[in-house]
């Protein structure tokens, strides 16, 4: 869990330092999701959150709340969040959606990998209500509703107008399908150590032009 905290507060940090004027609406889910990935974007959330916050960055937090409680990490930024400038909101019928400012930026982190179905219920509507704001919107990790490793065409999916991810591309952002979706994407170095990509060998690779200088 200690480890889990660090890399989360690593990921905020590279996240705050992107655009450290934001002034931002957070949306982030209270839900462990369905993998361990998942766990630690609700953390990476109010992380960030705090961050803008201790910045003097007025910052919103909505929590989409399904009755169950967040990561530990997700706990105590919140715990935190209470002495910065933010403002928590928790969300938990479709009466209560956010009103946006004419300004408003949306920071969208509501789910992240390990999605295995498509968006219903509130989350659905919360996702089509962000969609029709006409704000931009910037996604962490992935847009929420967005596969990982596939095509989410005619899915509920946020309409990212940039993608901040971490370390290296998702195969999702390379779908023509999902261009609608991730809009412009931003790979942001987490420091993990040079050797990581030769222990994992991958399954796809780029084509370019050394690889193909290599076969001629």
């Amino acid at each position: 869990e200690q480890a889990l905290g660090v890399l989360g507060e690593v990921a905020a940090t590279a996240l705050a330092s992107w655009d450290a004027q934001l002034a931002a609406t957070v949306t982030a889910d209270d839900t462990a999701a369905t993998t361990d990935d998942a766990d630690r974007v609700d953390e990476r959330t109010a992380a960030l959150a705090r961050l803008l916050a201790e910045n003097q960055q007025p910052v919103q937090v909505y929590v989409l709340e399904t009755g169950h409680k967040g990561t530990p990490d997700f706990q105590e930024n919140l715990t935190r969040l209470h002495g910065t400038r933010a403002t928590l909101h928790f969300l938990s019928s479709p009466d209560r959606l956010p009103v946006f400012d004419a300004d408003t930026v949306i920071i969208d982190a509501l789910l992240g990998t390990g999605l295995q179905k498509p968006l219903d219920g509130l989350a659905q509507t919360l996702v089509e209500f962000l969609n029709a704001s006409g704000k931009e919107i910037i996604s962490i990790d992935l847009p929420t509703g967005l596969f990982t490793d596939r095509s989410s065409r005619e899915h509920t999916v946020i309409n990212a107008t940039h993608t901040l991810s971490f370390q290296c591309f998702k195969l999702a952002f390379l779908l023509p399908e999902n261009e609608t979706y991730v809009g412009k994407v931003h790979i942001l170095d987490i420091g993990l150590h040079p050797d990581f990509p030769k222990l994992h060998q991958p399954t796809y690779r780029f084509i370019d032009r050394e690889l193909i200088t290599g076969f001629l």
